[in-house]
């Protein structure tokens, strides 16, 4: 399993977006996982691709 947890190149623009100080993509699966605390254990919620709209959108709306 390949995760990247900085701000890697991944075959395009460099991640510049501040959503990736709370996400992982999975190169593998190609998801992105929420690793927000939540109480005892990370958030663990997935998204598909690696759009930070809807990143930012989940931490807003969840993780104010």
């Amino acid at each position: 399993m390949n995760i990247s947890l900085s701000k890697l190149n991944l075959g395009g623009r460099p991640k510049t977006s501040g959503v990736w100080e709370y996400f992982k993509f999975n190169t593998d699966q190609g998801n992105s996982e929420c690793f927000v605390d939540v109480g005892t254990k990370p958030c663990g919620k997935n998204f598909s691709g690696r759009n930070p709209t809807n990143l930012k959108t989940h931490l807003s709306a969840f993780h104010k």
